[in-house]
Parts: structure tokens; C-alpha cells; sequence
């Protein structure tokens, strides 16, 4: 299994599209009306602590707002989301050829059912809500560790 050769034919696979800087919330509609999953596993980290850990992101958000599926990585607060309610791919980014093999085994079946989750999901899990409140108490009992 080369890594670097299916990393590269995923990557330059037409139906990929690699994005560049956006306005938010201007360029929102255009940008997730072009596309069918979302990448949201940002650089991998093996640190135990951090925001992304503590609270969903701004990709979270406005995919589900959006009706999009998306791609996350494992140990985050979108993952927790993603596995619980069926709303896209977790991802082990510490496991680049799992994660690999896990992004080229997806199915148009796999994402008509993301999709029909992300339907039905309620609107309190991706509108902003009390969030803020659930960050500051992590935070706060972090701190007294």
C-alpha cells in the first residue's frame, strides 16, 4: 500500500474539490451548494487538550445547516456528533492508511444516508444554542485540575 500514490489519486480525483479562502457567511451557499461531503479533520494533533476537543466547529455548523455530510476526525466534539446521530465519516487521522482506505470505500449510499440523517436531525444540535455555557464549564474544570 503506497500512501503517498493513493493520497495523490484521491486528491486529484475530479470529483474532488479543494477549496481556497471563502467570506463567511457570503460565500456559504455557493460554496456548500457544490459540494457532497466536508472536510473538517484539520491538522492532526496528538495533544489531549484543546478547543477542538471542547466544542463543535464552524464546519460542523454550517454543514449541517447545509444538509452536507462530513468528515471529521476521531477524539473531537464533531466526532461524538458524527458517530451518534450517523452524519458523515469519523476518521483516525493518527492511521493515515486506514483513513485513506476508509475515505475511497465510501459509498453514494453511504452519503444518501448521511444526508437522510442530517434531515432529521434536530435543529438544537447544529443552531447555536447553550454551547458557550457547556465550553466555559470544560474550561473552568480544566483549570482547577
Amino acid at each position: 500500500f503506497d500512501v503517498q500514490q493513493e493520497l495523490d489519486s484521491l486528491l486529484s480525483n475530479p470529483g474532488v474539490l479543494l477549496g481556497d479562502e471563502y467570506k463567511s457567511p457570503e460565500d456559504l451557499g455557493s460554496l456548500y451548494g457544490r459540494v457532497d461531503l466536508v472536510w473538517a479533520c484539520y491538522p492532526f494533533s496528538s495533544e489531549t487538550v484543546g478547543n477542538w476537543r471542547l466544542a463543535k466547529t464552524n464546519r460542523f455548523y454550517e454543514s449541517m445547516a447545509y444538509g452536507i455530510p462530513i468528515i471529521v476526525q476521531s477524539g473531537t466534539m464533531d466526532a461524538i456528533y458524527v458517530k451518534k446521530f450517523g452524519l458523515g465519516l469519523v476518521l483516525d487521522m493518527a492511521d493515515i492508511e486506514c483513513s485513506i482506505l476508509k475515505l475511497l470505500s465510501i459509498k453514494d449510499s453511504d452519503v444518501s444516508l448521511w444526508k437522510l440523517n442530517i434531515e432529521n436531525l434536530e435543529d438544537s444540535i447544529f443552531l447555536y444554542s447553550n454551547e458557550h455555557e457547556k465550553l466555559f464549564e470544560a474550561l473552568m474544570s480544566n483549570d482547577n485540575e
